[in-house]
């Protein structure tokens, strides 16, 4: 692809990666060292103090969590 191109990192480093992130898999790299563990604590009105544990992706986006959390909790994330 492009990256036999003579400027390619040059060209990657000015204006990042058109191809997104990619991640070099090695024989460590599983499923168990790309997730986290995590206990989730509804802190809103109808649902104050439901708690959920959750095995999650580390490469989840912030609006991800949120929209999973106002699907698992049943409400509305604004914030």
């Amino acid at each position: 692809m492009g990256q036999r191109h003579p400027r390619w990192y040059e060209l990657v480093e000015a204006h990042g990666n058109p191809l997104g992130t990619i991640k070099l898999l090695n024989e460590k790299h599983n499923i168990a060292t790309s997730t986290a563990r995590v206990q989730l604590i509804s802190e809103v009105e109808p649902t104050v103090g439901k708690t959920l544990t959750k095995k999650l992706l580390l490469s989840m986006t912030v609006n991800q969590l949120k929209a999973m959390c106002a699907k698992l909790f049943k409400i509305e994330v604004t914030q």
